[in-house]
């Protein structure tokens, strides 16, 4: 069995107008809740084995205060190929990654949300066919022994977290 954690990045900013969409960081709300997430995370003993996030300045603090409120020591492997992937990029990307165990991909929507419905499928959790907000993590359990190995439709939804359930 090998882990995918799905998390997409926290709330960023928007009050740089001329700021380049890959260079917002984020607002105070994400400061807050990614942090808060990887305390989550780190309690109902989701650990990730390594962590890949997208290029994207939010996306790579998400990653970082995730680790920190968990934390945990993880190198964060920037993928540039996450910054507005489809999720067929966002599973190969997956299907790249060396051995088995447990990864922890920070990225975007709708890219991450479709992903993880790729995974395990339209109609398992109500909320997360709705939507994938910012910060929310998905942590799904795949009948593989090596990421190389992992198929859509075959994963199993262990949980959808949302940060305004961590207030």
């Amino acid at each position: 069995m090998v882990t995918v954690l799905l998390l997409r990045h926290a709330k960023s900013r928007w009050d740089e107008p001329d700021l380049a969409d890959h260079d917002r960081g984020l607002a105070p709300r994400g400061l807050r809740a990614a942090p808060a997430m990887g305390r989550h995370a780190v309690r109902r003993g989701w650990l990730p084995d390594r962590v890949i996030a997208s290029t994207a300045r939010r996306a790579a603090e998400t990653a970082r205060l995730f680790l920190e409120g968990a934390g945990l020591e993880r190198r964060i492997e920037p993928v540039p190929q996450i910054y507005e992937a489809t999720a067929g990029t966002l599973l190969s990307v997956l299907q790249t990654q060396p051995g088995g165990g447990s990864i922890l991909l920070v990225g975007h929507d709708p890219g991450i949300h479709e992903l993880a419905l790729d995974l395990v499928g339209i109609g398992v959790d109500r909320e997360l066919d709705r939507k994938f907000p910012t910060a929310a993590l998905a942590v799904i359990e795949l009948p593989a022994g090596r990421f190389a190995e992992l198929k859509a439709g075959t994963g199993r939804l262990l949980a959808f977290v949302r940060p305004r359930e961590l207030d």
